[in-house]
């Protein structure tokens, strides 16, 4: 087999592997991700912490489209505000805490994380400079000031963290 052909065919597996791996990241909304520690475990010689996070995976919500106004030309909200509901990356930590006075140690962890964040796009309303057809000027329009408006995008969303010593 030839490079060109092995390339391509290894540009076709990889775009395979990153749609399933995309499938299966949107139906569960986040990505999980470990932080390997185990090199820091064996240069040091004691037991590392366990990190793990969660990234997020943006899913788009109903846009709000573009709507005639009586006495514009151009449709307000040309440029529409897209909401997404976003989870807030999570990530996770745990680690032995050893006893100040006496032997053995406890497991501290912490968990951040929240419940889903609602965020948009700045959405974008634009008026031309001239007026619509006017009825007492054998229909032409007039000049008028030009109107941009910007909408400013959304966002919701209450971040939590835990702490937790067994």
């Amino acid at each position: 087999m030839k490079s060109p052909t092995r390339g391509s065919l290894a540009a076709l597996l990889a775009c395979a592997a990153v749609t399933a791996g995309a499938g299966s990241a949107v139906a569960g909304e986040r990505v999980p991700v470990s932080v390997p520690m185990e090199g820091v475990e064996h240069a040091l010689g004691i037991p590392a912490p366990r990190v793990g996070a969660q990234l997020p995976v943006p899913v788009p919500g109903a846009v709000d489209g573009p709507r005639y106004v009586e006495g514009r030309l151009l449709p307000a909200g040309l440029v529409p505000v897209v909401p997404f509901s976003v989870p807030l990356p999570g990530v996770a930590a745990q680690s032995l805490v050893p006893h100040v006075v006496g032997g053995g140690a406890e497991r501290a962890s912490a968990v951040v994380g929240g419940p889903d964040a609602v965020v948009g796009t700045p959405g974008v309303s634009f008026d031309a400079p001239v007026s619509g057809p006017r009825p007492d000027s054998f229909g032409l329009p007039r000049a008028a000031l030009p109107v941009a408006g910007l909408r400013t995008p959304p966002l919701q969303t209450a971040p939590a963290a835990w702490l937790h010593l067994t």
